[in-house]
């Protein structure tokens, strides 16, 4: 409908209707104009910001970009007017809360939303790369491959290119087993032809792909001043606040910009244990993180030392409460687990942590106290 046509409706009403005055009819031909320039919607990053401010799930995935081009609009730097673009700032929390929506059965059909921001993207740090980072690890905590291996060979060359663009391109085991053979060869190839020079391996440093301030100025991290690789100067340690996410991070503060040294977990898991907080050791490793359990009645506390320049997970000590009427057994755990952190984002790998020892065999394996209630 174009102006021309309201101007014709306006007339006809201000001819046909005494119940209206003309200031009313005024009024609404002016919203069938701003309606008519709203058509779009579905791109309006204030819509997307106005569902997330009020937590409306449905509207907020409706609303989540669906290409590249509109991501960019929303949450990327705006390189020409060398500015951040409207949501840039809070570009974490909103693609936080996307991924941790998209988890639920509910909001699986939204799914496809992960190729079209994919397709013919390219890497930018801070949102891009942390959205590529979230989009792999979703592919592979949730086994949705399928999205990856339907599509034809231009738009996954695409596709992949874009999850592994970067400064120093990775190769991912544990992503390139839920890949079809097609999609497999296609990846190699892309390695080959693209990123041979720049690929670095799992056990190299890794370097720094968004700026540490970033992080510090989202909701959903804190921050630890911890010296963890043992050289007398702190450190920087970022994590997931509680029920925000499983992200641990180390910043090398001594050079600048600061550089990022390790990414791992912080071992919260979904309707499980939750981070409580991270705190430094003066003996059995550079810091421990402390989690407790959805019920409450179990702590966890993770030790992570430098050995060998290699983040350990050295051991865990949980500490389970089991109460009746009269009395509280309190079981103590020490239980060894030698794992690289370095690996620990790769959910496979991170199956290798030793839980707490099953109820039956707790006494054995456990030290054992008894509180009067």
């Amino acid at each position: 409908m174009n102006k021309y046509m309201l101007l014709g409706v306006l007339v006809f009403t201000l001819v046909s209707c005494d119940s209206k005055t003309k200031e009313e009819v005024k009024n609404e031909v002016d919203n069938l104009f701003s309606f008519e320039n709203k058509i779009p919607v579905q791109n309006d990053w204030l819509l997307l910001k106005k569902s997330y401010e009020d937590k409306n799930e449905d509207q907020f995935m409706k609303q989540f970009p669906s290409s590249f081009i509109t991501f960019m609009d929303y949450f990327g730097w705006n390189e020409i007017e060398n500015n951040p673009n409207p949501l840039y700032d809070v570009s974490i929390d909103y693609i936080n809360y996307w991924f941790s929506n998209l988890s639920k059965k509910e909001h699986k059909k939204y799914e496809d939303k992960l190729i079209g921001i994919a397709m013919n993207g390219s890497w930018q740090a801070d949102a891009v790369n942390y959205f590529q980072y979230n989009m792999i690890e979703y592919l592979k905590r949730e086994n949705a491959f399928t999205l990856i291996n339907k599509i034809n060979e231009e738009d996954a060359k695409s596709v992949l290119f874009f999850l592994f663009d970067g400064p120093h391109p990775k190769r991912d085991n544990s992503f390139e087993k839920g890949l079809n053979s097609e999609k497999k060869e296609l990846l190699d190839n892309i390695f080959d032809q693209n990123f041979l020079n720049n690929t670095i391996h799992t056990n190299q440093t890794i370097e720094t792909v968004y700026e540490l301030s970033y992080y510090k100025k989202s909701d959903s991290y804190f921050s630890k001043d911890i010296d963890v690789n043992k050289d007398g100067n702190p450190d920087i340690v970022i994590s997931n606040k509680r029920l925000e996410g499983n992200e641990l991070l180390f910043f090398d503060s001594k050079v600048n910009p600061s550089k990022l040294i390790l990414k791992s977990i912080n071992f919260s898991e979904d309707g499980g244990y939750t981070i409580d907080t991270i705190e430094p050791l003066d003996k059995d490793g550079v810091l421990k993180i402390i989690t407790y359990s959805a019920g409450g009645d179990t702590f966890a506390e993770h030790y992570i030392d430098f050995i060998n320049n290699r983040w350990m997970l050295t051991k865990t000590i949980y500490i389970n409460e089991v109460s009746t009427e009269k009395e509280t057994t309190i079981y103590r755990c020490v239980i060894q687990q030698n794992l690289e952190m370095s690996e620990l984002s790769n959910t496979e790998y991170a199956k290798k942590i030793k839980q707490l020892p099953a109820q039956d065999i707790r006494k054995e394996k456990c030290e054992v106290s008894v509180r009067e209630n």
